[in-house]
């Protein structure tokens, strides 16, 4: 209309915390994937925290939920013939 080329233009709109769900339907949703067994307890902590925490706190996370409930460390199961 004003005699200038029409130009791309990338626009981000951010909606922030108030567009996702609040954090206590986040774990009620996610806490029944896990014990559905549906979901690992690594999903389980990725998913609720998502960038919210770092690697090293939700690995530390998992690491503390596992030793809670005993299965800190699982061995390989061995077969024999």
């Amino acid at each position: 209309m004003s005699g200038e080329a029409l130009r791309d233009i990338d626009v981000e709109v951010p909606f922030g915390e108030y567009a996702n769900p609040s954090f206590e339907s986040q774990v009620e949703t996610i806490g029944k994937g896990r014990t559905q067994n549906i979901m690992s307890i690594e999903a389980c902590v990725d998913e609720l925290y998502g960038d919210t925490k770092t690697e090293e706190w939700k690995s530390a996370e998992v690491s503390r939920i596992k030793a809670e409930i005993g299965v800190e460390s699982i061995s390989e199961p061995v077969f024999t013939e």
